[in-house]
């Protein structure tokens, strides 16, 4: 059924496309393994090798099973069993295939077959044995996975465990019975023994290949297998042949895809040892033993690889310990091949680099220039065929010798050397380099074109058959159909099937039989180039697929820093990232998680912080101390500039001629990182030194002419002739002082400076603290507002304490029984005499060093908590007055749209649907602060009377009474300070004082005697009594010049000044009573319950 051997009737009877047809059946099983072999690669192995892998917020990582949630291992099991399902029923496939093919040989290669003992005998039989070997490949690349992989058995016998106590507890699991668990045991029990043990391909070269063992109704010609010496023969034969392949070609400047098909045939040996066991050749065994000395660890599949010498021991050893084996310990021999592997790889490296950089600026000029196809198109195909073999030649050559060390050291677990990293890096970009290349100028490799071209090679190489195939055409007619077909094939296009055709048929010619030595190696050569350009971008892919980068991520920091610290490098950065996007690819594969993708978001993240990290931060310190000592050279004098001649400079435009670092699908731009982190540091700078403005702003020219980055100016936003006269942050630093220092306006909203000896006062309104928000932000609020409770209840323990203090409560005391039995009358009005009595009382108990009372002080304590408050008052109100502004071009913040639902239904990109949510957001901070819910002063009441309630308040209760008399000294002490305005050295005289009203106001509202207050009718009672003196000093004054009384005379000037000065003295006292009155009503509305 496998082989290519026409027995064709005669021309009469069969066509030569039926002959074509009967050849296409032929290739089937060849076409199935590469089926198979593409979906292994594809969707079985990925998933196996990235199990028990996590993400995290540090990037990916292998996670030990103690670190997992509870469950979470068996879940994980779980979600791989349809896929366990799958790989057993493809492996069984693949095993079903290798039995075909063996009975096949079997069948065929015997003596008693016709067929041989007359056309095939004495030629290679390597096509079918090349299928075998990669089909079987398979097998053991999947025990290499799960045996590499710690994480599978530990998962496997918890998932067991719970298997066995849904069996105990069948009643919990209504869908289960004992049936199905019996069934669902047996397949657990034989992925066990095969997938999870890593021994499918053991298993399979194990089990008898001989169908008649298996299937009684069999019919094969030929007798057992391991009888067949016949077989033995042509497979020994080929073995042979294909050691001196590998000795002739590993690790010589022409090898390109020979180590690939290392793994086939090792896998193809084991198996001939299974398929012979009594046939032992031991210098066979010693030979391929040999091998390692060129390839000592072969690579799989992605980071997959082994040791050549602990396959041979393990899998296919010698009954008898060779002693003549040549590397006798293969560890020791691998140690010392990598340690000249690290000492030859800088010079390797170099010469691969000079050769690629060369082929790049060859690629890009033949396929730029002005040269028509149509004229040249011999000439030009040629060129373009040789640099395209050229950038497969040099694609594979680059990747052994970087998986040749790489996984080396991963095998030997040793780590690898700084130097070899960056040379490991800059292997990868090479690759990449090799595809990126090929890729742009992908229309000019057209393969049909290009097949075609290379047709006239192979026929060249056949011109020695056409003179043998005449003299033998009676006798050898299958070798005539066979050599039609082939001119056949090349005459049409280059398809899979006619390539697969061609490689088989050939392999017939290119023997001794037909051809001289060097001739059969013309002709493969030729067939290879056919059939390279017919499938170049599968080649390329496979030469340039970099996946394992995966499994060694631990070398990406080191690549990173390396092209940090080498500009001239960083310019290949893309490149490199090209590589990681293989790894992240496979990533994506992952079917443990619950999430599929977000082993290979953990990955993506984990690399674009090692950029931020290693990469972007530096350049950003870097361009920062350019700019800072390019400037600072210029305007300090003792500042020396850097000679470039002594100290080591880097070249910066390097670094920005990278444009944007691509990371998968992700685009990091490098000027536009530099640039936002230069306007935060610069503007964080600016606003804690103002007067650096001018520095940073040369520094932003500087910028801008030397590196083309626009960055924002220095200054802070637009100011006002008044902004900057005022910090709010300062202001809360130093609250105590500035409380004690400037008197508030409860009308103006404005605090103005007590009187100094200066000529200007310095006065603070909604203007200055709106601006000072701007510059710091809306967060300032909740800052201001608790630095001022703090002060305020520190401030009401001192007055806590006064109020307790015997010389002070006595006396309320006797006023309160005095107010006992007088508060019950009608039109009571607390007498005047009495207020004036108790203020004097206060009064004789002492004076301060500084002149003041105790009732001075106590004044003043009321005066600066209502100052505090007046603060709170005035920063809400700019906070209202900064958000109108900058909500002034917003239409209606009640009605607004949402931008982010906006940008998501018209189906912009995500960094415009970001922008939309953080307007959003801003829009809705604007719409808080704005409106006018928050009311800090009825904030102030509610949080303190808290405090309030957990204490002894019945001495609190009496302050109301002291009330009268703070009045008559705070009318005293402003009419003072007033008076000292006119003066030339007005001292610490001031204008308004409204804080001590909404200080006043506070207190009785937080100890809730505002009705007790208002009971006493004070104000009402100064107001008539000032009234009713002003009235008595008039009458008096006008009854003493009416009736002529003695001296008045005599003293009429005198008097007349007295009289008028004491009506000035109670007018004023009138009109600082009634204004105290007003401020206080005012003040209490501020704290009203809604």
């Amino acid at each position: 059924f496998f082989f290519l051997m026409i027995r064709r009737p005669p021309r009469s009877t069969q066509s030569r496309s039926s002959a074509a047809s009967d050849v296409y059946k032929r290739q089937y099983l060849d076409r199935e393994v590469d089926k198979i072999t593409r979906v292994f690669e594809t969707h079985i192995l990925p998933p196996f090798l990235v199990f028990g892998e996590l993400p995290n917020k540090d990037g990916v990582g292998p996670q030990g099973d103690d670190k997992l949630p509870l469950g979470d291992p068996e879940i994980q099991i779980a979600r791989m069993l349809p896929h366990y399902k799958q790989t057993f029923d493809l492996s069984r496939r693949v095993m079903a295939i290798a039995q075909n093919i063996v009975n096949q040989l079997n069948g065929i290669i015997n003596k008693n077959e016709p067929l041989y003992k007359n056309v095939l005998k004495g030629y290679p039989i390597s096509f079918p044995l090349e299928t075998l070997g990669r089909a079987l490949s398979l097998l053991y690349i999947l025990d290499l996975v799960h045996t590499s992989n710690p994480h599978f058995q530990g998962h496997w016998g918890l998932y067991k465990k719970l298997v066995k106590t849904a069996r105990g507890n069948l009643d919990s699991f209504p869908m289960l019975n004992e049936l199905t668990l019996q069934r669902f045991d047996k397949t657990l029990a034989r992925w066990e023994k095969t997938i999870l043990s890593g021994k499918c391909f053991l298993t399979c070269i194990s089990e008898p290949l001989d169908m008649r063992s298996t299937n009684p109704d069999y019919q094969v010609k030929g007798g057992a297998i391991k009888d067949n010496k016949e077989l033995y023969k042509v497979i020994t034969e080929w073995l042979k042949n294909r050691v001196k392949f590998f000795n002739e070609t590993l690790s010589k400047p022409t090898e390109t895809t020979e180590r690939r098909q290392v793994l086939p045939f090792l896998i193809l040996y084991a198996s001939y040892r299974r398929m012979f066991p009594s046939e032992e050749d031991r210098d066979l065994w010693k030979s391929v033993w040999a091998i390692q000395k060129k390839a000592p660890v072969v690579h799989a599949w992605a980071s997959v690889a082994f040791k050549l010498g602990d396959f041979m021991q393990y899998i296919c050893p010698l009954t008898k310990k060779s002693q003549s084996a040549d590397p006798k310990d293969h560890h020791a021999f691998l140690t010392q091949y990598l340690e000249r592997r690290v000492q030859t790889l800088a010079t390797e490296m170099q010469e691969l680099y000079k050769n690629f950089a060369s082929w790049a600026v060859r690629i890009d000029s033949l396929l730029t220039s002005d040269v028509e196809l149509v004229s040249n198109q011999t000439r030009v195909l040629a060129l373009r065929t040789k640099l395209l073999w050229t950038g497969v030649l040099m694609a594979n050559q680059v990747r052994n010798v970087v998986l040749d060390t790489l996984l080396g050291h991963i095998e030997i677990e040793k780590s690898l050397p700084r130097e070899v990293i960056e040379h490991i890096a800059l292997g990868v970009q090479m690759l990449k380099g090799i595809s990126a290349s090929l890729a742009s100028f992908g229309d000019s490799f057209d393969e049909g074109l290009l097949a075609r071209a290379a047709v006239p090679g192979v026929q060249e190489t056949m011109r020695p058959l056409e003179e043998k195939i005449k003299k033998v055409a009676a006798k050898q007619p299958d070798f005539v159909n066979l050599y039609n077909i082939v001119q056949t094939v090349l005459r049409g296009p280059a398809s899979t099937l006619r390539r697969t055709t061609l490689s088989y048929a050939l392999s017939f010619f290119a023997s001794k039989q037909w051809m001289k030595d060097d001739e059969a190696e013309a002709l493969r050569c030729a067939v290879w180039k056919y059939a390279l350009m017919a499938d170049w971008r599968a080649e390329i892919s496979r030469a340039t697929e970099t996946s394992f980068l995966l499994e060694c991520k631990e070398i990406l920091p080191v690549v990173v820093s390396d092209f940090y610290e080498h500009p001239a490098r960083a310019k290949r950065v893309n490149l490199f990232n090209a590589g990681l996007a293989d790894a992240y690819n496979l990533a994506l594969r992952s079917h443990h998680l619950e999430d599929g993708t977000a082993l290979a978001a953990s990955f993506k993240k984990e690399v674009i912080q090692m950029y931020q990290k290693g990469f972007v931060s530096n350049v950003v310190r870097d361009v920062e101390d350019h700019l800072r000592l390019v400037v600072h050279t210029s305007i300090l004098d003792k500042l020396i500039p850097t000679n470039p001649f002594k100290t080591t400079v880097r070249n910066i435009f390097r670094y920005l001629e990278v444009g944007s670092i691509v990371i998968v699908d992700e685009a990091l731009s490098l000027r536009d990182a530099i640039t936002e982190e230069l306007n935060r540091r610069f503007y964080n700078m600016n606003a804690l030194n103002l007067f650096d403005y001018e520095t940073y702003e040369l520094i932003r020219n500087v910028a801008a002419e030397t590196f083309g980055l626009n960055l924002m100016k220095a200054g802070l936003p637009a100011q006002s002739l008044e902004q900057g006269s005022i910090d709010i942050l300062a202001v809360i630093r130093n609250l105590g002082a500035f409380v004690s220092s400037q008197n508030y306006s409860l009308y103006s909203q404005t605090f103005i400076e007590c009187s100094k000896d200066a000529k200007f006062l310095s006065t603070i309104g909604i203007v200055q603290v709106s601006d000072s928000i701007r510059t710091h932000g809306l967060g300032v609020l909740n800052t201001t507002v608790n630095a001022t409770f703090q002060f305020i209840a520190r401030k009401f323990g001192v007055f806590y304490k006064f109020l307790y203090d015997d010389l002070i409560h006595s006396p309320l005391v006797r006023e309160a029984r005095f107010l006992k039995g007088q508060l019950g009358k009608a039109d009571f009005r607390y007498p005047y005499e009495r207020a004036d009595a108790l203020y004097k009382d206060i009064k004789a108990l002492g004076v301060g060093e500084d002149g003041r009372t105790f009732l001075d002080k106590f004044r003043e304590l009321i005066t600066q908590v209502g100052n505090a408050l007046g603060l709170v008052r005035l920063l809400r109100s700019a906070s209202i007055n900064a958000c109108s502004k900058a909500a002034e071009f917003v239409p209606a913040l009640e009605e607004r749209p949402a931008f982010y639902e906006l940008a998501e239904n018209a189906g912009l990109s995500q960094i415009t649907r970001t922008c939309g949510a953080r307007l959003d957001q801003t829009l809705e901070i604007l719409k808080a602060n704005f409106s006018e819910r928050t009311d800090f002063l009825r904030l102030m009441v509610k949080n303190l009377a808290g405090i309030v309630e957990q204490n002894d308040r019945s001495h609190l209760d009496l302050f109301y009474i002291l009330i009268p008399a703070l009045t008559l000294n705070y009318v005293e002490n402003i009419l003072i300070v007033k008076e000292k305005l006119t003066k030339k050295n007005p001292g610490d005289a001031f204008l308004t004082d409204d804080g001590f009203s909404l200080g006043l106001a506070y207190f009785l509202k937080l100890l809730e005697l505002n009705r007790r207050f208002e009971a006493l009718h004070w104000f009402d009672e100064m107001s008539s009594g000032l009234q009713e003196e002003t009235v008595r000093l008039t009458t008096e004054r006008t009854k003493k010049k009416t009736t002529g009384a003695k001296n008045y005379k005599t003293n009429e000037e005198e008097q007349n000044m007295q009289a008028q000065l004491s009506l000035r003295r109670i007018r004023l006292q009138l009109e600082e009573f009634r204004m105290l009155h007003l401020n206080w009503e005012a003040a209490a509305i501020l704290f009203r319950e809604e």
